[in-house]
């Protein structure tokens, strides 16, 4: 029954998502609107938090023979591979591994604040991404964090992975996400906090097809603008398959949404192309 609560939280969240762009995704309301949408599936995803929340595993109570373990072990055994304060795991070894992606560079921005050194970096798949698991997605936002801090000696390194760079982020769609904090303090540098602030991934890479979707999405969507100022999503999507020569409805790459995940055992190195 978890599972299925859990399946249902992500499914209602991709498809609120979703109903911002097409108000057909409204499947629970008679008059569909893109609000009402976004309401109603949010309104399910909180049901299906609940759920979670009342079926999750409870921890054991401390007792005087066996106290209980700390919420976060930022010196958990790792993979022999890495440093201990590198992989951000909280009480176990991570047991899925995944490969980094070689990526070329489009922003790598340092500002301090609060005392503390903040690297902001941006990339994109350097080669082909249609095979990449949410693993391997994971693990390249996660090297690219590692390498970044101990390159720049940093105290905050956030790392965004895009698909591929177009007009506008409509055809920006973000593969990883991650905020990684070296010493294990907080972002204000004083409260503690994991190692892993965030870490976010895709369910799977796009493929070429799904980035030209994307693409042209973002390029043709302020020639199919409302009065009123939205989107006029139906005739995009014609305009979109006839274009790529395709069933309308076919590609649904706006729902390979991000959604948080755990750290990964990292093979391999970050290739940085120029």
């Amino acid at each position: 029954m978890l599972y299925v609560a859990t399946a249902v939280f992500f499914l209602a969240l991709a498809l609120g998502v979703t109903s911002l762009i097409t108000p057909r995704a409204a499947l629970l309301c008679r008059n569909k609107t893109r609000l009402k949408g976004l309401v109603s599936w949010l309104a399910v995803a909180l049901v299906a938090f609940g759920v979670i929340a009342y079926l999750a595993p409870k921890p054991p109570t401390p007792t005087a023979e066996a106290p209980a373990a700390p919420a976060v072990v930022a010196e958990a055994p790792v993979a022999p591979a890495q440093e201990k304060a590198e992989t951000g795991t909280v009480s176990a070894e991570p047991v899925v591994t995944g490969h980094p992606l070689p990526v070329r560079v489009v922003e790598n921005t340092s500002y301090e604040r609060v005392g503390r050194l903040r690297v902001k970096l941006t990339l994109l798949p350097a080669g082909d991404q249609a095979t990449a698991t949410q693993a391997d997605l994971t693990a390249t936002v996660m090297a690219a964090a590692i390498q970044a801090a101990k390159e720049n000696r940093a105290q905050v390194v956030t790392v965004t992975l895009i698909c591929q760079q177009a007009a506008n982020a409509f055809g920006e769609v973000q593969l990883g996400y991650a905020v990684y904090i070296p010493d294990g303090k907080g972002v204000d540098g004083k409260s503690p906090g994991p190692v892993w602030q965030m870490l976010d991934a895709a369910p799977r890479g796009f493929t070429a097809k799904e980035l030209e979707y994307l693409r042209l999405w973002a390029e043709l969507r302020s020639s199919y603008q409302t009065p009123d100022g939205l989107t006029d999503d139906a005739r995009l999507r014609a305009a979109i398959a006839k274009r790529m020569g395709i069933k309308e409805g076919s590609l649904h790459p706006y729902l390979y949404v991000r959604q948080p995940v755990q750290p990964v055992r990292v093979e391999g190195t970050l290739e940085v192309r120029k």
